[in-house]
C-alpha cells in the first residue's frame, strides 16, 4: 500500500543520511491513460497498468520497494542506488514498455509509453522534498512530450540523455 511505502521511504531516508550508501527514488507514470481508456476501455487500462507493474517488478532487487501511488503512477525506492543507477533502471523499464503491444482495435494505437522521474536522496531531503523533486522530474518528462526519463540532481532537472549512464 502507499502508506507502507511512504513509511518505508521515511525509514530508509533516515538510514541513508546516517550511512554512506546512496538511495534513489523513481516515479513512473503510464502516459495518456485517458486515451487508452477511450480506445481500449477499462480492461485496456488495467492491462497497461499490469504490464508496467510487471516490468518494474522484473527490474527490482530484493531490497527495493515498489508501490502504486495513484491510478497511473508507481514509485520505486532503490536503496543503495545512485542517480545514475536509478536512471539506468528507469530507461530499461521505459524501453521495455515501449516494445509492448496491445491488441489492435480500429483507430487505436497498439502501444503505450511511460514517463519517469528519478532522484537521489541528499542530506537535506525529507520525504516531502524528495517526492517533490521526483515529481518535478516526472513533470518535465511529461511536459517534453512523454515517453522519456528526467532526473533531478538536487538543483537541476534534465533529460537522462545528458547523463553518462553506467549499466547497473
Amino acid at each position: 500500500t502507499p502508506q507502507i511505502f511512504f513509511e518505508d521511504l521515511v525509514r530508509r531516508l533516515a538510514y541513508s543520511k546516517r550511512g554512506t550508501a546512496p538511495m534513489s527514488l523513481l516515479l513512473l507514470q503510464v502516459d495518456r491513460v485517458g486515451r487508452i481508456q477511450t480506445e481500449q476501455g477499462p480492461s485496456g487500462v488495467q492491462r497497461v497498468i499490469r504490464i508496467a507493474a510487471q516490468l518494474l517488478k522484473a527490474s527490482m532487487r530484493e531490497m527495493d520497494h515498489l508501490s502504486r501511488i495513484s491510478d497511473d503512477t508507481f514509485a520505486l525506492l532503490l536503496p543503495g542506488a545512485s542517480l545514475n543507477d536509478s536512471a539506468s533502471v528507469a530507461e530499461r523499464v521505459r524501453k521495455s514498455v515501449e516494445r509492448c503491444r496491445l491488441p489492435k482495435q480500429a483507430g487505436s494505437v497498439p502501444s503505450f509509453t511511460v514517463s519517469v522521474g528519478c532522484v537521489e536522496a541528499n542530506e537535506t531531503d525529507d520525504m516531502r522534498h524528495l517526492m517533490e523533486r521526483a515529481r518535478k522530474a516526472l513533470e518535465a518528462a511529461v511536459h517534453q512530450g512523454r515517453n522519456g526519463t528526467f532526473v533531478h540532481d538536487g538543483t537541476t532537472v534534465r533529460d537522462v540523455e545528458e547523463l553518462q549512464l553506467v549499466p547497473r
